[in-house]
């Protein structure tokens, strides 16, 4: 193990020895200059190395005027999109003439074996640094780009975004319903429905079938509001830490179905529901996969205990 250890850094060092004593011209090195940008981009869309997502941010690449920006880091942003740094070394002229200027920006991936355009937009880099961090948002199949703009004479514009051939239904799929009995679960909390157990049993139906539903690991944060909607109260539900409290299982049918057990729990009831409160449900994290496809963290849920 030692010796290849040694052997690597002797292979390592190769490339310093030829850079400082021969091989090349010192000039590549002084006039090459760091630019680095950064794009927020939706959960559904990107996915950092541990969520073994649909799309790795491995997979997108960023050009400006051409020039080719690779994806080198991804971090949560902590409201479900990702922080994706792409960076490139290119001449200083070239990074010159991208700040300040109006360029063409492109966003790109490689999902599917060949490269294909997911955004595309013109706007004005303010510095070769982070300082303009671009963020991505999806509704549906539309884009929109902020944080970004451009200047020209003076002038601020916000930048035009144009849809490229990337298919945006390849990234995610989603819960097509949520019902309790034959009852639709709503998305507010006006609409909020009553259920009759403080052990309901919900179903859910999804775009596509999930592939690892059994394996898949949720978060739920469930609240108590109060009449204007006000959370007075909330925990978390684990799939694996509160496995004898909640359970998702699969339809013994349908395989687009699973269904959401409450099981409630004789020693921890703080985390139990309760008669006459009202509840919001909602997906903090999962890592449900149809295929190569992550599913949309699903919008929250409101139903209200009656016994």
């Amino acid at each position: 193990m030692k010796k290849l250890f040694i052997l690597f850094l002797l292979v390592a060092l190769v490339p310093f020895s030829i850079g400082c004593f021969g091989g090349g011209d010192d000039n590549d090195v002084i006039d090459s200059t760091p630019i680095t940008k950064t794009v927020v981009m939706p959960g559904s869309v990107v996915a950092d190395a541990s969520l073994r997502g649909a799309v790795s941010f491995s997979n997108f690449a960023l050009y400006l005027n051409g020039n080719k920006l690779s994806a080198t880091d991804c971090v949560p942003n902590g409201d479900g999109k990702y922080k994706v740094t792409f960076s490139a070394s290119l001449p200083a002229a070239t990074v010159a003439a991208l700040v300040g200027q109006s360029v063409v920006a492109k966003i790109t991936t490689t999902l599917g074996g060949a490269e294909t355009t997911y955004a595309e937009f013109t706007y004005t880099p303010v510095s070769s640094a982070t300082d303009d961090v671009i963020t991505v948002t999806v509704d549906d199949t539309t884009l929109v780009v902020t944080g970004v703009s451009i200047v020209t004479a003076g002038t601020t514009v916000t930048p035009t975004v144009t849809v490229g051939t990337a298919d945006l239904t390849a990234y995610s799929f989603k819960v097509a319903s949520a019902t309790y009995g034959v009852s639709d679960l709503p998305n507010t909390f006006g609409g909020a429905i009553t259920v009759t157990t403080l052990t309901p049993t919900f179903s859910l139906t999804f775009s596509e079938a999930p592939t690892n539903l059994t394996s898949a690991t949720w978060e739920l944060v469930v609240s108590s509001v109060d009449a204007n909607g006000t959370v007075l109260q909330s925990y978390t539900l684990n799939t694996t830490t509160d496995a004898s409290i909640f359970s998702i299982s699969a339809d013994a049918t349908d395989t687009k179905k699973a269904s959401v057990a409450v099981l409630g729990s004789s020693t921890n009831t703080a985390k139990n529901l309760e008669n006459g409160k009202t509840y919001k449900v909602q997906v903090s994290t999962n890592n449900l996969k149809a295929g190569d496809k992550n599913l949309d963290t699903p919008a929250a849920y409101f139903f209200k205990v009656v016994l």
